[in-house]
């Protein structure tokens, strides 16, 4: 990644501390899409962001396509906007994805937001008074239990393919001579599956033409535009940015959202 990453690296033990011997106090959100970041920053000092990756807004930065930017209409989005215009990565209202993941890391942790990357989620209990939550990495070395007062999952499918029933297809993208290709998959296919197919319709629709980058994450599309926001089981809440249609619409709406 670049600076940015190791900045975020650099408060990963204040991270630790905090959640460790604050009381439970901490707000958790599991991945690090570009809602969960706008509802870090709305309550940063009472939110740590898991993300099993290494990098923040996969699910607009890393899908392989130009992405629409959306209007602001909170303070904190216009700003946002206005850093956007200021690095030139807008072009006709849509945001240039490669550079966006540093971009927003930096543009995180510049407003106080904490998080935990290259961190899974393996197991999570409801106690009386929280949850507690067993994860692997994180720059730690092994497994670690972390207390939390509230838990949100914002990832593309959910925990443990919660969500899977509504996800509809998956879209995998790479940037070839000639710009951005992308090609819509149905929902089960894999990683493996979904590369194969890229390389073998970019080589049948643009001959000749190489790719210079793939993807590194799959974008998930779902069944319905109504929005999802379900209450698991266990009792936490699946609300996945990546059903949100613009990356500022889905920051926004992260601020809204309450836990309540």
């Amino acid at each position: 990644m670049g600076a940015a990453s190791g900045a975020l690296m650099l408060f990963e033990q204040n991270a630790i501390g905090k959640a460790l011997f604050d009381d439970n106090g901490l707000n958790a959100v599991s991945g690090g899409g570009a809602f969960a970041l706008g509802f870090a920053l709305a309550h940063p000092k009472k939110t740590i962001i898991l993300e099993r990756g290494i990098h923040l807004c996969a699910d607009v930065a890393l899908t392989g396509d130009f992405a629409e930017v959306g209007t602001p209409s909170t303070p904190l989005g216009h700003e946002l906007y206005d850093k956007l215009v200021a690095e030139g990565l807008l072009a006709d209202g849509k945001v240039e994805c490669p550079p966006l993941a540093d971009f927003m890391a930096a543009f995180f942790v510049e407003h106080g937001g904490t998080a935990l990357t290259n961190t899974e989620l393996v197991d999570l209990h409801k106690t009386n008074d929280g949850w507690i939550a067993k994860l692997y990495g994180g720059g730690s070395t092994g497994m670690c239990d972390m207390p939390f007062a509230n838990f949100l999952d914002t990832t593309d499918v959910g925990w443990r393919n919660f969500g899977a029933d509504v996800v509809a297809g998956k879209r995998l993208g790479a940037i070839t001579e000639n710009g951005y290709f992308a090609i819509d998959l149905p929902a089960i296919t894999d990683w493996r599956e979904a590369r194969l197919k890229l390389y073998n319709s970019v080589e049948q629709n643009a001959k000749g033409v190489k790719i210079l980058a793939e993807s590194s994450a799959m974008k998930c599309l779902y069944k319905t535009s109504e929005r999802i926001n379900r209450m698991t089981p266990l009792g936490y809440r699946w609300i996945p940015s990546a059903q949100f249609p613009t990356l500022l619409n889905a920051f926004e709406e992260g601020m809204k959202c309450s836990l309540a």
